[in-house]
């Protein structure tokens, strides 16, 4: 009998109290906020170098696929799937052995998936531009969007280390760590623009990428060492854990490739709208991003090991009350920060810009954000609702979610061309 099948047990440590959810949460937030406003100067650098135009656009555009795969393999499938059955076997007590080889399993498993999807995607790059990711660029953006893709695949194969670490430590209800990784990745992106650009152009921001997932890795390491996690240099196929969290990845990944659909799409179609179009949409995205992250991201990191504990435990009231908590919060947050992305967001914008691209480029950025700021509650939302369902094992339902929501972008993407630019 698997994790899955297994009967709830109630869970030996206690589940956090509220008081220190809000302590994780505010901690959260706050490491959060920095990596934001490094993002934000980073953002800044890259605008005064590159400004709306091709270059940039190649980057964006070679970001998509490797970026995706690690969110498929290693990001959000992978933690969603892997929490709720790792923290499982921690609750019990007596299975920490079980855990930890749980864990080296998954590890190794999404290491060499990523490895050997590396290396396809490494010989596979020119087709993929040309065909699937940016038709619209010219030859010659076309063959550095190649050249970029195949420098960010050395990060996909360090995340897919990474991403599993971020699960092992926040399944023992520790966030500092986790926390201060994306930092540490946006310090060696930031790296990239203002020192290795000067000589390398846009390949210096692909190359601070790599040292940037280097470093998220590395400051986890401690933290791993704290909890005793224990790696074996072996993959067990027949562990039952492993394939419980295989057969919970597959949803997952089938739902995270839908949603994933929306963003290539979206790139596919502003490659054919004219130079910075793709650079608009990537611009509107990240500002939207800001306090979705800070509010929506935040609680559901936080909130996801307690709700998989509770689940794991059968207090389905426990877990009630802890939702409850989580969206009236995320709530009071996304709210007026909706209002205040529609009322500021083009100063915002020219505070950004520096002078550094046309008005008609702001007007561009801005378009896309008003129409990702409608979005901004429902996003932080699902943020702890889909989580909810994860923690129950449950990962048809927010599939069904997905493929609806792919439909219905894809369907109005196609539907209206050129009405609304880069905004649509």
């Amino acid at each position: 009998m698997s994790a899955l099948d297994s009967p709830a047990v109630p869970a030996k440590r206690i589940a956090p109290t509220v008081a220190r959810i809000a302590r994780s949460t505010a901690i959260v937030m706050l490491l959060l906020s920095v990596a934001k406003a490094i993002s934000l100067l980073q953002k800044l650098i890259i605008v005064q170098r590159f400004g709306i135009g091709a270059d940039w656009d190649t980057f964006v555009a070679a970001n998509q696929v490797p970026e995706q795969v690690f969110n498929l393999i290693a990001g959000g499938a992978l933690s969603y799937a892997f929490i709720p059955v790792f923290g499982g076997l921690l609750n019990r007590g007596d299975d920490k052995v079980a855990a930890w080889r749980l864990a080296a399993n998954v590890m190794n498993a999404v290491f060499l998936v990523a490895l050997v999807l590396s290396v396809v995607i490494f010989f596979a790059a020119p087709w993929l531009v040309t065909n699937v990711v940016a038709p619209g660029f010219s030859p010659d953006s076309a063959a550095q969007t190649v050249g970029l893709m195949r420098i960010l695949l050395v990060s996909l194969l360090i995340f897919s280390i990474s991403g599993l670490s971020i699960g092992v430590l926040q399944s023992h209800q520790h966030f500092l760590l986790p926390a201060l990784a994306p930092i540490l990745y946006d310090l060696g992106v930031l790296f990239g623009a203002a020192v290795l650009a000067r000589r390398f152009g846009v390949y210096g921001i692909a190359y601070g990428a790599v040292i940037g997932a280097a470093a998220h890795l590395l400051i986890q390491v401690p933290g791993l060492i704290a909890y005793k996690m224990r790696w074996r240099p072996r993959l067990d196929l027949r562990d039952r854990d492993l394939r419980t969290v295989l057969r919970l990845m597959i949803p997952r990944a089938i739902g995270l490739g839908l949603i994933n659909i929306n963003l290539t799409v979206a790139i596919s179609l502003a490659s054919n709208l004219g130079a910075g179009a793709a650079s608009a949409y990537s611009w509107g995205w990240g500002l939207m991003q800001l306090p979705e992250t800070l509010i929506g991201t935040a609680m559901g990191v936080v909130i996801f090991p307690t709700l998989a504990a509770l689940s794991a435990a059968g207090d389905r009231d426990g877990k009630r009350a802890a939702m409850n908590g989580a969206l009236r919060f995320i709530l009071i947050g996304t709210i007026p920060a909706a209002f205040l992305m529609v009322l500021v967001g083009r100063p915002l914008i020219g505070l950004l810009q520096g002078g550094a691209f046309s008005a008609a480029g702001a007007d561009a950025i801005y378009s896309v954000l008003q129409a990702f700021a409608f979005g901004l509650i429902v996003h932080s939302a699902v943020e702890v609702v889909a989580r909810s369902f994860y923690a129950d094992k449950d990962m048809v339902t927010p599939l069904f979610v997905a493929l609806l929501a792919a439909v219905i972008n894809v369907t109005l993407a196609l539907t209206l061309p050129n009405l609304l630019g880069a905004g649509r």
